[in-house]
């Protein structure tokens, strides 16, 4: 059972802007989550940690086009990096389709039980 999940560093604003444009694209995110559920750092800078979302979703992962969550020493081996993209950008709306699409595929190998989510970023979100 594989389930979608968006989170961002960025406002919850941001956040519901997403939310909209996956709705447009037919999909329907099991999470929404924003900057309010970071961690944030002494530099200003918010990471992701994988620990709160496998709560509720024991076998996540991440995939972001940050290096800062995937050295955050709990999300070791849990962070997968891509490319940078926008993901509200229309000229990246079939790559950003596509890698959803491939990682559902990935992720189809059954796990057991337990429900999958995949958390995606979709641009640099620094201090607001």
């Amino acid at each position: 059972n594989i389930a979608f999940g968006f989170w961002t560093a960025g406002t919850e604003e941001y956040s519901q802007q997403m939310k909209s444009w996956f709705c447009s694209m037919g999909w329907q995110p099991a999470l929404m989550w924003s900057r309010d559920m970071t961690t944030p750092l002494r530099d200003g800078q918010f990471v992701k940690d994988i620990r709160k979302p496998q709560k509720t979703y024991p076998r996540c992962i991440l995939l972001d086009d940050s290096i800062l969550h995937a050295r955050f020493v709990p999300n070791k081996n849990m962070v997968q990096l891509v490319p940078r993209f926008f993901a509200a950008d229309g000229e990246n709306d079939i790559y950003f389709r596509d890698l959803l699409i491939a990682t559902q595929h990935l992720l189809a190998v059954p796990l057991g039980r337990a429900s999958k989510i995949l958390c995606v970023n979709t641009r640099d979100e620094g201090p607001a």
